[in-house]
């Protein structure tokens, strides 16, 4: 056939024009490469090389091979090559193979209408004439032929259906093939096959491991849409290109992957009925396939023994996997009858085998043999298939008003939509369930994660007004808090408890939305609303504990702690060790995992709260002891505790091992490749860091802690204007404020305060502010010189003093804290209680007129007072009597020395030859608080008395600074 003359081809991809094999051409990229790279091999080296592809009907073998001969004639790296290859493509279905002699005229008559020459085919029909005459010779005059065509060249025979080839050509066949390959060594063979013959597997027979075999994986949800995509737009239909892109049609596509079971071919022939929707239309077309197909499957059906054949009837008529118990009961034999012959069809590739814990889970290789062995059954009048096509493509109330519709008008004859919605109907009568609708919640939650929340808010209105389910009025509030806020996703939220009051589990989650957006007050009192006789389950009680702690309420929160332990000491364990963990009282919370795992050893969930419970304790030899233990070591998680213990051991080359391992078998997790930027960081290469960053972007543009990965990194390299944007997106994508305030900090000690302010605005949008997040804007605010704001911005809080005075110990500030009392100076000029100015007022110092905001810190320690602006610049403002000074431990106070000059200004400061001059002066290093700050040190009182500082309180000393001190 011509290919100008065709576009689309469900059976005879070959015939398609190079440009649209490669436009449709899915999923098999990585086995086309090799395939190339192997044949540029050959050609470079002369090594032989001999591909099988296996796959079944319609998994794309066809197109794969057709692809492999467009681009070999056409790719720019064959040009200098091209003319030492000799290239012999045979027909798809080569019926008039049935000797050694037939297979080496197939391929002379091939290489003929490739290169054409009246002289080589008149040397073929030669053969023909020969055959006649001297049967004997006449197979080494083919031989002979074939030899002096190739020459110096390289062969290469491209064959499908080895399998009925090699049968064809019989066990005596087969052996001169096999020799005369051996003998040339200008062979090379890329073939494909539905399934491995006895041929091909026997070690009686001379091909046996002669091939190098390339099995072909069903097709994923995603490597499908992307497929139905590309056809949509090679057959110009853009409405149907459109559709794949939402929800809907996301969700009526897992309907198809249900059906086709990752095979090309059916989805390619079920696409129609996505922007059809009528059974009607499609049914001509599906019922070709069949009628074509089914031949092919009732000969298959015949080489198996009966107990086989009854095993593959039973996975059919199923429709979905199945255990071997089941499977031994429905076919009446016993379960070890039955797990042998399994195993002998999974052998033979009928069906396939997935293990899940103790149980195997059998199911048909090829759904085109499901769909055919059902038509063929004459007990019901519709088809199983598109009973079941019709549950997964429209909810019950669809169906139902597609039924009516049906039914009122006379002239819209349906049969075959009308037979088969009453059977889903029927069905959904008997069985429940709403496939559609649990598929269309799928596509919500991969929306949400790819960023595309208003289709996925339309999507969940739509579940929440068909459904109405807890867990679908949390679905919309999630996707909502991401789009809109906090304040869209409490509405939720409250609005589904009116609809289904009392529910616990929304209770729960918007208990969870309260206290993380700093509403912890409202959460306490909603709790004690919901309080009932009945006692409080596991997850509440621990929420209560959260909650009272988020109030500063530590010691109801421990007694509530204990109160758990106590009532649900037989509840979950990974519940208790959380309340355990919170308690300090780790030692226990490891003893109850413990002896956990002695009842269930492989318990995969015990042991990863126990790898998180040892990561937290920085125990990373136990860690890495404990993922020993673990048998899912391939999962993302066990990979991402294994790294963060090797890098705390500081063994950070090993742990760059384990993600690179890691991503031989799943190069598109977005997760591993941030993993892997992570190690990379932790070892001094952020250049390399931030390319695995972006690239865990690219595969994942919605994934917030990839963009927080990447913001890291940019710190790192001082881009702050980029670490900046990548915060902003790791906040819009649902990064929570504690993860995010460390970072801001830091590009706020590199003076990017207006980038600072916007990162607060998107987090308070989103989440509501915090106390965290308030000092850190009116740390922002000071620094733009927004003083007024500041003031405001901690006066929403409450308590403005106090927080101005927390944000003025704030380990994290730096240069003093003159600026930081600008926080309250903003109307009056009288001076606080503990020495911090009002506003309104300046502080001037005599010493240092020209920069008084640099040494308000030093003056105050002289004690020097606030003035307002009305005072004389020129007066010394301190009380009478002496002023207080630094003096080293065991010195007697000498005389008054005066004020050190401001080396800021007037240059570098001269070193020193006996420590820092912090040290020298009597500084020392503040212990940690019991929250991990610094211990702030004593301000200095306007009456002169100064207060205690750190170097006269032992207890206050940092294991460094009583060193120095003991020196």
């Amino acid at each position: 056939m011509s290919r100008a003359l065709v576009t689309s081809s469900r059976y005879s991809p070959g015939n398609l024009p190079g440009d649209t094999l490669q436009r449709l051409f899915v999923a098999r990229g990585t086995l086309l490469d090799d395939a190339l790279r192997r044949i540029e091999s050959a050609l470079k080296k002369g090594s032989q090389q001999f591909l099988l592809f296996v796959g079944p009907r319609g998994a794309g073998k066809t197109h794969l091979l057709a692809l492999l001969r467009h681009r070999i004639d056409h790719d720019p790296r064959f040009e200098e090559s091209r003319a030492r290859l000799c290239v012999a493509p045979l027909n798809e279905e080569e019926w008039g193979i049935a000797s050694y002699l037939d297979l080496l005229v197939r391929i002379l008559q091939s290489i003929a209408s490739r290169e054409g020459g009246a002289a080589f085919e008149a040397e073929i029909q030669g053969i023909y004439r020969a055959f006649g005459q001297a049967q004997a010779t006449v197979i080494q005059t083919a031989e002979e032929l074939l030899t002096r065509r190739v020459g110096k060249r390289t062969l290469l025979l491209l064959c499908e259906n080895l399998d009925e080839i090699l049968d064809g050509l019989g066990d005596e066949g087969q052996k001169r093939w096999r020799a005369f390959i051996q003998q040339r060594r200008y062979w090379n063979i890329v073939a494909t096959s539905p399934s491995l013959s006895r041929a091909l597997q026997d070690r009686a027979f001379p091909f046996y491991n002669f091939f190098n075999v390339r099995h072909l994986d069903r097709l994923t949800l995603d490597e499908a849409s992307e497929l139905i995509r590309r056809k949509a737009e090679v057959d110009g239909k853009a409405g149907l290109a459109t559709l794949l892109d939402s929800p809907m049609g996301r969700a009526r596509m897992r309907a198809i992957h249900h059906l086709a079971g990752g095979n090309s071919r059916v989805y390619v022939i079920l696409a129609d009925f996505l922007d059809q929707e009528s059974l009607d239309a499609l049914w001509p077309t599906f019922q070709r396939t069949i009628d074509d197909l089914t031949p092919y499957y009732q000969d298959r059906m015949r080489q198996l023994a009966p107990a086989q054949r009854k095993i593959v009837e039973c996975l059919c008529l199923a429709g979905h996997p199945i255990i071997v118990k089941e499977i031994a009961a429905r076919c009446l034999m016993t379960p070890q009858t039955a797990a042998k012959q399994l195993s002998e069809l999974a052998r033979l590739r009928y069906v396939l085998r997935e293990q899940h814990g103790r149980e195997s889970w059998y199911e048909l290789a090829e759904p085109l043999m499901r769909i055919c062995i059902d038509v063929k059954d004459n007990r019901t009048r519709h088809l199983r298939t598109f009973v079941e096509l019709m549950r997964r493509w429209f909810s019950a109330d669809e169906m139902r008003d597609r039924l009516g519709v049906i039914e009122r008008e006379p002239g819209m004859r349906r049969p075959v939509d009308r037979l088969h919605l009453e059977a889903a109907l029927r069905e959904h009568a008997e069985r429940g369930g709403e496939p559609f609708l649990d598929a269309l919640g799928e596509e919500v939650d991969a929306s949400a994660e790819r960023g595309e929340y208003r289709a996925a808010i339309t999507a969940c209105e739509r579940l929440v007004k068909e459904r109405g389910r807890a867990t679908d009025f949390w679905r919309l509030a999630r996707v909502q808090t991401k789009c809109a806020g906090l304040e869209a996703g409490l509405m939720t939220l409250r609005a589904g408890l009116e609809k289904r009051p009392g529910n616990g589990f929304l209770t729960d989650r918007l208990l969870e939305y309260l206290l993380d957006g700093g509403r912890a007050q409202e959460a306490l009192g909603l709790l004690e609303s919901q309080a009932s006789d009945r006692s409080e389950s596991l997850w509440r009680a621990s929420l209560r504990s959260e909650i009272l702690g988020a109030l500063g309420r530590h010691m109801e929160a421990c007694e509530n702690d204990e109160r758990i332990l106590v009532s649900h000491r037989k509840s979950d364990v990974k519940e208790l060790v959380q309340v355990l963990q919170r308690l300090g009282r780790t030692d226990e919370a490891l003893q109850r995992l413990d002896r956990a795992l002695q009842r269930k050893p492989a318990d995969e969930d015990l042991l990863d709260t126990r790898g998180w419970l040892l990561l937290s304790l920085r125990r990373y030899e136990d860690v890495l002891a404990n993922e020993a233990r673990y048998t899912g070591n391939g999962s993302y998680y066990s990979c991402s505790r294994m790294t963060r213990a090797l890098c705390g051991l500081g063994r950070h080359d090993e742990a760059l091992q384990i993600v690179d391992h890691q991503l031989t078998g799943s190069a598109n997790d977005a997760r591993l490749h941030e993993a892997r930027a992570d190690v990379l960081l932790e070892m001094g290469r952020p250049v390399d860091a931030l390319q695995s960053a972006q690239r865990a972007i690219e595969l994942a543009p919605a994934n917030g802690l990839a963009w927080w990965s990447n913001a890291k990194i940019l710190t790192s390299l001082h881009q702050f204007e980029e670490a900046v944007e990548a915060v902003m997106q790791a906040v819009r994508f649902g990064v929570s404020a504690h993860v995010v305030v460390p970072l801001v900090w830091d590009l706020l000690d590199h003076a990017k305060p207006e980038g600072v302010v916007c990162i607060l605005d998107a987090l308070d949008a989103r989440s509501g502010s915090s106390d965290e997040t308030t000092l850190l804007r009116a740390r922002a605010l000071l620094d733009l010189g927004r003083f007024q704001d500041a003031w405001a911005s901690l006066s929403t809080r409450g308590h403005a003093t106090d927080r101005a005075r927390h944000l003025a110990r704030h380990p994290r500030r730096r240069g003093g804290r003159c600026r930081l009392a600008r926080c309250g100076a903003a109307s009056t000029g009288e001076a606080p209680e503990d020495g911090h100015p009002r506003p309104g007022q300046r502080r001037h110092c005599v010493a240092h007129r020209e920069a008084p905001h640099r040494h308000g810190a030093r003056a105050r320690r002289h004690g020097a007072r606030w003035l307002s602006p009305a005072a004389p610049r020129v007066a010394l403002v301190a009380p009478p009597g002496p002023t207080p000074r630094r003096r080293r431990r065991g010195v007697a106070p000498g005389p008054q020395r005066p004020s050190r000059p401001d080396h800021r200004r007037m240059g570098p400061r001269p070193p020193t030859r006996h420590g820092s001059s912090r040290r020298r002066r009597g500084h020392r290093a503040r212990a940690p608080d019991a929250l991990g700050a610094r211990a702030p040190r004593s301000i200095g009182r306007p009456d002169g008395a100064a207060g205690a500082s750190a170097r006269d309180t032992s207890a206050a000393r940092s294991p460094r600074s009583e060193r120095s001190s003991q020196a």
